[in-house]
């Protein structure tokens, strides 16, 4: 490859990268929207003014400066939600620390290396990108994808090892070469700029599908908790369906014991239709909403199997605000399941309580059982299952938690004298 080629390349890797650093920024702050031919039209638009200005042909004149501003704003209105003074924000912002990054970059390396300021514009302009994403990383930690999904700071540390690395490697190629600020040089920079690029992206697509396999889980965690409500519910009414279609044939008995003046087999055939016709299942809670209603009733179904007394003091409207029956769901169904596994294996007392409450405009869980069996805990302190098939299973505090934090609610835990307290608390205003 000739000198002219690759400078082109090398051009097009460095404003490739500012597109990238670019979008990354504005994904953190700013909601995308769907893509559309004049949003990409504008992102081309910036793509060829990244690319005269890393050619060599742009200069710092107050248009160039000004145009550079436009085409990301046009990018941020057509490209994002939002209002505009926010998207101007956001593009002021985000020109004022390139052009932030780009001065220290400059002046640090007047400083360390005053025999090469003939080629600081072009190692400089490296630099400063290599620190535009050590910053990505860095508020992605604080304000995007990363701090939603909560990843331990062991693997941020690690992402942000490539571009620090990458900064000492540029370095050591620019100090090494002979004739410094060389073409080779810069495509040698541009190549690894390109790479700290595609293993963020690829970092990024492998935490998306991180979450979205734990999303599953917590969907068929859901689904399995309504089909086990649903089949109960089934059973519930063919027993009814059969009580009614037999209740004939008890009626014609009952009347021939009353004409027999058969006092006794009458009474004993009343008996029977009422013990027949009641549901074997004891409702525990009625307090008018129906699915903390349904949810409890059937664990109280289920705790009985174990010989697990189940107390209850639930004190709530009929509709909660704010949260919804998808995750209250998810919270209640998994902290009763964790409950009853650990009261089941206890050989004296077996108990849970559920209170379950809006005090001042907060909905306060708090679910008790004993247990004789200490939960098992990983290094970081969460808790882990002790099932065999740990694969399937150990996401029921991970779901609880995950579901409480989209109210920015609070979930706390406490083991005292073979008592195990889960505590929920989710702000209703």
């Amino acid at each position: 490859m000739n000198s002219g080629l690759t400078e082109i390349f090398v051009s097009a890797l460095m404003a490739g990268a500012m597109l990238w650093i670019i979008g990354k920024y504005l994904d953190i702050f700013l909601l995308k929207k769907p893509l559309k031919a004049s949003t990409m039209f504008v992102w081309g638009l910036y793509f060829i003014y990244q690319f005269y200005a890393e050619y060599g042909k742009g200069n710092g004149s107050i248009f160039m400066l000004l145009l550079n501003v436009g085409l990301i704003f046009f990018v941020c209105f057509l490209g994002y939600e939002g209002s505009v003074f926010t998207k101007l924000f956001h593009t002021i912002l985000i020109c004022a620390i390139g052009a932030l990054m780009e001065m220290m970059t400059y002046f640090c390396l007047q400083f360390l290396l005053p025999s090469h300021t003939v080629v600081f514009n072009s190692f400089g302009s490296v630099l400063s990108k290599f620190l535009f994403i050590i910053l990505i990383i860095l508020l992605n930690m604080k304000l995007g994808n990363y701090s939603k999904k909560r990843l331990p700071a062991k693997y941020i540390a690690m992402l942000l090892v490539i571009p620090v690395a990458s900064v000492f490697i540029a370095n050591d190629i620019f100090l090494l070469d002979n004739e410094a600020g060389s073409i080779r040089s810069m495509l040698s920079f541009s190549l690894l700029l390109a790479i700290n690029c595609f293993i963020f992206e690829i970092c990024q697509r492998i935490y998306e599908n991180m979450e979205t396999e734990h999303e599953n889980i917590v969907f068929a965690q859901q689904l399995e908790l309504m089909s086990k409500h649903t089949d109960q519910q089934k059973q519930m009414y063919e027993r009814q369906r059969e009580f009614r279609h037999n209740i004939k044939n008890y009626c014609i008995g009952l009347r021939v014991n009353i004409e027999h003046d058969d006092k006794d087999k009458a009474l004993d055939m009343l008996d029977h239709m009422l013990d027949v016709g009641k549901p074997e299942e004891e409702i525990l809670v009625n307090s008018g909403n129906d699915l903390i209603d349904s949810l409890i009733n059937y664990k109280y179904y289920e705790a009985k199997k174990y010989n697990i007394q189940v107390e209850t003091d639930i004190l709530i409207p009929v509709e909660i605000p704010k949260v919804g029956y998808g995750d209250l769901a998810i919270i209640l169904g998994n902290l009763i399941d964790n409950a009853i596994e650990a009261a089941a294996i206890c050989q004296k007392v077996r108990m849970v309580n559920i209170v379950i409450e809006v005090k001042r405009n907060e909905l306060i869980i708090d679910i008790r059982n004993t247990y004789e069996k200490e939960p098992c805990m990983d290094k970081q302190g969460e808790f882990m299952t002790g099932k065999a098939d740990g694969e399937k299973h150990g996401f029921g505090i991970k779901s609880v938690k995950k579901a409480v934090e989209k109210y920015d609610g609070n979930v706390a835990f406490d083991m005292k004298e073979g008592v195990f307290e889960a505590v929920v608390i989710i702000n209703l205003g």
